[in-house]
């Protein structure tokens, strides 16, 4: 006679019925994990796209509340003096 013949049915019942909850277990185990590394990355995107919008809202402001200042060339005290750049083997000359 063979050990598996001298073994009742439902000894190996219950040892399938253990490696299939282990087994669901660990499947369960891997899925969480895995779902939860997915929301990680969610959670950073989502945060980068809103730190994104707020700075470019802020250069949006920035810009439209900037306050032009009158080039020198145009101001009261401007007499009419063009100068003359050219460029030499130094760089530039102003005369």
């Amino acid at each position: 006679m063979t050990d598996a013949a001298a073994r009742p049915f439902w000894s190996f019942a219950a040892e399938a019925t253990t490696r299939f909850w282990r087994r669901l277990l660990d499947l369960t185990g891997k899925s969480v994990i895995a779902a939860g590394l997915v929301l990680a990355a969610g959670v950073v995107a989502v945060a980068a796209a809103v730190t994104a919008i707020i700075m470019a809202a802020a250069a949006v402001i920035l810009r439209l509340t900037a306050r032009s200042k009158p080039s020198p060339a145009t101001g009261p005290d401007f007499d009419g003096v063009t100068l003359e750049a050219r460029r030499t083997a130094r760089g530039w000359t102003v005369e």
